[in-house]
């Protein structure tokens, strides 16, 4: 993935030189870690390479802002920093993906989550709210959940 218009792409062991850091330095930074870098990318077609894993990573204002060694991503520290020490364990990005399908997203909407319900007048209480709530929507006529 490329990077996209002023941002710039980084691989291990080359920190932020492009941008300035931030006022203050990176607050957070994760420490002896098996941080997983994603790199190289191997081309389409082509024999798989190993993935390369840093053990330092910065982070400043929810940004990435250097990735290598521990002393490469020193200068990028604030003394304020919280500091964490992943002693060797693996550190990988979080990616979020709600992954809803359209359809059984959208079927999902128009339930009634009955589940939790502690007693038999909540649950009937659940059943009259969303009655209000759809009177005079097409979703009134299906009851599903």
């Amino acid at each position: 993935m490329s990077p996209k218009s002023g941002e710039t792409a980084y691989t291990q062991g080359q920190a932020a030189k492009e941008l300035p850091t931030p006022a203050g330095g990176a607050e957070l930074v994760l420490v002896n870690g098996k941080i997983w870098t994603g790199e190289p990318a191997s081309p389409l077609g082509s024999k798989p390479t190993p993935a390369r894993f840093a053990t330092t990573l910065a982070i400043a204002n929810g940004r990435i802002i250097a990735v290598g060694s521990n002393a490469e991503v020193q200068p990028y520290v604030s003394p304020k920093a919280k500091i964490i020490d992943l002693k060797g364990r693996l550190a990988v990005p979080g990616l979020i993906d709600s992954h809803a399908h359209f359809i059984l997203g959208g079927f999902q909407l128009l339930e009634i989550d009955l589940r939790d319900a502690r007693s038999e007048a909540e649950f009937t209480q659940r059943i009259r709210e969303s009655e209000r709530a759809r009177a005079g929507s097409l979703a009134a006529r299906w009851r599903v959940g």
